[in-house]
């Protein structure tokens, strides 16, 4: 009935652009007020501006007022069953309510390991003193978004203790700093909440009663207040809130005013969080921050290095040393006019640039230094596997040659035996008194020579090794080192076999000399020099 009557004052030229609408739960047509008493209906509404009219069509209205009471007998209705289903449950209320918040606990710890799994998350060691060792610590949200993507996220490894709390990040704009700071927060605040964190085993953190952060640009047009106002009044609170166990992250420290001023007033705000012993990570680009925590003995620079050649960040950080800004470089990356940066070069005072200069400089030459670093520790350790092999070689020879040593020995004490039964063969051949005479020396030497066996059989007698070459034995004296160094420890459950078999089984009891070990459906005591770890 209402889409005839829409059709009808559609052709007659009646109704506006939006034809209908609904007013009040009705649908209604949506009339030129000039045509309103050209339509018949009731009237329900007008639009602000007077020149459209909300019109009931006088088909539907009694099949809006049929429809109006039945919903208000559904609402009667449905109100009828929640209490009914609310007197039923009631006595169960208690019973009800410690399900529910068993659930609620269950939903949050699946959530908790979910979100662990997806950052391949772990649990850190609890410090008992206030501490931040994080290695190879990674944002947990760009984590998951470059997961998405499959590309690697930057890692970072940050320390702070009593001995070093304070942590000044540095280095050129789009370098990474604000991602190291958030990185850092992030993740304390995840481990405090209760959550495992993106960094990798050992890591250590502790427990700050607060972590207080001024991070991004939080100007207020409702409250009048500018960037720089803004951060004064944090300053403020930071100052009076900030203790012993106090964690303090700060983003670009000491902007928003006149560069002179400003920096030396953030140099005073810097002094006062230092002297009040909290812990802090805070990025820079004021030079005078950069020496305070030089000269501070429990603050330290670090930097973000940038690839002057490139022109490119490495989003890499480096703890020890202050970072350039980079800032005529990150310009002519974003493709600001060589002649613009001559000219603004020209205007910076000549010490600050030389300095800046200065700093870029040295991470270059650090990250050469690195790399013969590397290159060094690479060749120091193959100089030491030789000089590991020629011992073993200086070893195996002279193993060797006492070994043949002792064999020629032999072979001329056997020769002088054969030499003497000649002598003594050729001796018997004559009379019958020589004869005897040889029995009685051959007699005498047996007699000797027996002595001789039974003193040396109290003393060891090295065995001739086979005849292998010295690069086998090292081959086989390395694998053995090597599986020894990877071995487990013997312990009750470990699976073990006896030297020289093939059988291996578990330990079940340990005693000093010797284990309890089950093999298969048979348990025997074996001494503990004769098992190895499987």
């Amino acid at each position: 009935l209402f889409d005839n009557a829409l059709q009808r004052y559609t052709k007659a030229g009646y109704l506006a652009e939006t034809k209908e609408s609904y007013l009040h739960d009705r649908r209604v047509l949506s009339v030129l007020s000039e045509n309103k008493r050209k339509v018949s209906g009731h009237v329900l509404g007008i639009s602000s501006t007077g020149k459209i009219s909300y019109i009931e069509p006088s088909e539907t209205i009694e099949i809006a007022n049929d429809l109006l009471v039945l919903l208000h007998e559904e609402r009667l209705e449905i109100n009828k069953i929640l209490k009914e289903l609310t007197s039923f449950f009631r006595p169960h209320h208690d019973l009800l309510s410690q399900v529910q918040k068993q659930l609620v606990k269950l939903d949050l710890v699946r959530a908790k390991a979910g979100l662990a799994l997806d950052m391949d998350a772990v649990l850190p060691e609890i410090s008992k003193q206030q501490e931040i060792y994080i290695l190879g610590a990674r944002h947990p949200l760009l984590l998951l978004k470059n997961k998405e993507k499959k590309q690697p996220t930057k890692a970072h490894s940050i320390g702070l203790s009593q001995e070093q709390r304070f942590l000044v990040v540095s280095g050129p704009n789009a370098g990474g700093k604000s991602i190291c700071l958030k990185t850092v927060g992030l993740i304390q605040i995840m481990f405090q909440s209760g959550l495992l964190v993106p960094v990798k085993e050992y890591s250590r953190l502790s427990f700050f009663d607060q972590i207080l952060s001024d991070i991004g640009d939080n100007q207020s047009i409702e409250n009048e207040l500018s960037t720089y106002s803004y951060r004064l009044k944090q300053m403020k609170d930071f100052m009076a809130l900030s203790n012993e166990k106090t964690l303090v992250l700060i983003d670009e420290f000491g902007t928003g005013s006149d560069p002179d001023l400003g920096g030396a007033l953030a140099e005073v705000f810097f002094r006062d969080l230092y002297h009040k012993n909290s812990f802090g990570v805070i990025t820079t680009h004021y030079m005078n921050i950069k020496n305070l925590a030089s000269e501070l003995p429990e603050a330290e620079n670090a930097c973000m290095l940038f690839d002057k050649n490139t022109l490119s960040p490495l989003y890499e950080l480096e703890i020890g040393q202050p970072g350039s800004s980079f800032t005529f470089e990150v310009a002519e990356k974003m493709g600001i006019s060589v002649k613009l940066i001559q000219q603004a070069r020209q205007l910076v005072k000549r010490d600050k640039l030389k300095f800046d200069e200065g700093i870029a400089s040295l991470q270059k030459e650090k990250a050469v230094f690195e790399d013969l670093r590397k290159d060094y520790k690479e060749k120091l350790k193959d100089a030491n596997s030789k000089i590991e092999e020629n011992a073993f070689k200086e070893t195996y020879f002279n193993t060797k040659f006492e070994q043949l040593q002792d064999l020629q020995q032999r072979v001329e004490k056997e020769a002088a035996f054969g030499k003497k039964m000649h002598q003594w063969l050729e001796l018997a051949k004559g009379s019958e008194k020589d004869f005897s005479l040889a029995i009685k020396r051959y007699k005498d030497f047996i007699t000797v020579e027996l002595a001789k066996i039974k003193e040396a059989a109290k003393k060891p007698v090295p065995k001739l090794q086979k005849t292998v070459s010295w690069k086998t034995n090292y081959n086989k004296y390395k694998e053995a080192a090597k599986e020894k160094e990877n071995a487990k420890p013997l312990a009750v459950g470990v699976k073990v076999k006896i030297l020289g078999s093939s059988e291996t089984g578990i330990v079940k009891e340990l005693k000093k000399k010797t284990a309890q070990v089950q093999f298969g459906n048979m348990s025997s005591q074996v001494k503990i020099e004769h098992l190895q770890v499987v």
